[in-house]
């Protein structure tokens, strides 16, 4: 009888596979692109002079803003396609076959998935953060909470694009997801207007601009309490279980 591989065989199997088709496919290259077209407009920029401390302050929070969205969209697209493009070309089955745990499987590729895009976001953050001259003061510590809970939102991304591409239809799990992104909180305001039933169904619409703190460290505004940070850790770490389990849930119950 076939015993499960190890754990962190299967982990280490399945973040090789992951990280290679990162490399290889355009997307990474697209993010690496758009941050050198703004590495050469800061560069111009410093050579013209930025006297203005609010055009530093504008510049950097446009670049970590550039940082953000180009690290979500990259995992958005990356997750997505992991288990439909595996289905599709039929290399899900040896992996399967060897044997490993559903679970495990998902667990694998959600982590892995997630790393490549922290990686990647820790990449272009460094790199706009260091280019950008810093003409006013901003304060380490609300930096330091910003980038966890951007590592909590894209945790939470990777896990929401795999369940809802275990769910729907690839493009149909990518729009999802690019609409929570993007549009979460203003479908949340939108949604909770007049009656009592609809703001407690708007509670449940995921909002990732809770866990954005970029513009708060570029206005110089001092660090979250310990209290507000602790409740948006809380908050991304459930929403992050509820999306893992659901993806476990339904790949569980998939037939292939």
């Amino acid at each position: 009888m076939d015993t499960m591989l190890p754990r962190k065989t299967t982990f280490l199997l399945i973040g090789k596979s992951v990280w290679l088709e990162l490399i290889r496919r355009q997307d990474l290259y697209v993010c690496l692109m758009m941050l050198l077209l703004f590495l050469i407009g800061v560069f111009v920029m410093r050579i013209v002079g930025i006297d203005s401390p609010a055009t530093g302050t504008f510049i950097l929070n446009m670049g970590m803003m550039l940082a953000s969205m180009c690290a979500h969209l990259l995992l958005i697209f990356l997750a997505a396609r992991q288990f439909p493009s595996e289905m599709e070309n039929r290399t899900l089955y040896p992996l399967l076959a060897r044997p490993i745990r559903r679970s495990d499987l998902v667990l694998a590729k959600w982590l892995a998935v997630s790393l490549g895009g922290i990686l990647v976001y820790t990449l272009l953050l460094t790199v706009v953060w260091i280019s950008v001259p810093k003409l006013e003061t901003y304060h380490a510590a609300l930096l330091f909470q910003s980038y966890l809970l951007h590592v909590l939102s894209l945790l939470w991304l990777s896990s929401m694009a795999i369940a809802f591409s275990l769910f729907f239809p690839r493009g149909l799990a990518v729009l999802l997801c690019g609409i929570f992104f993007f549009g979460g909180g203003s479908l949340r305001q939108l949604i909770s207007r007049d009656l009592p039933i609809r703001r407690l169904l708007s509670s449940y619409i995921p909002d990732f601009g809770m866990l954005n703190l970029t513009t708060r460290y570029t206005d110089g505004i001092d660090a979250l309490a310990a209290h507000d940070l602790l409740a948006l850790v809380g908050y991304g770490v459930v929403m992050i279980a509820c999306f893992v389990f659901a993806a476990r849930y339904a790949f569980r119950g998939k037939r292939l």
